[in-house]
């Protein structure tokens, strides 16, 4: 089975460096990857999906 790395809403947000609140905007807003059921209680973001979200916001950068 391939080893899937998440993370969780407070690494996330002090790997990026930002709120709580700025976070679930983008999400709302359609801005930024949506987050996965782990159990219950628990979500994460798939680090695939933020390295693919990355990359796409990084080559926008680049093509301004």
């Amino acid at each position: 089975m391939k080893q899937l790395k998440i993370y969780r809403k407070k690494v996330l947000c002090q790997l990026l460096g930002i709120s709580s609140e700025t976070l679930y905007r983008r999400i709302k807003e359609g801005t930024f990857p949506r987050s996965i059921k782990v159990s219950d209680n628990i979500v994460g973001w798939l680090a695939a999906d933020l390295e693919a979200w990355f990359d796409n916001l990084v080559e926008s950068q680049r093509a301004q």
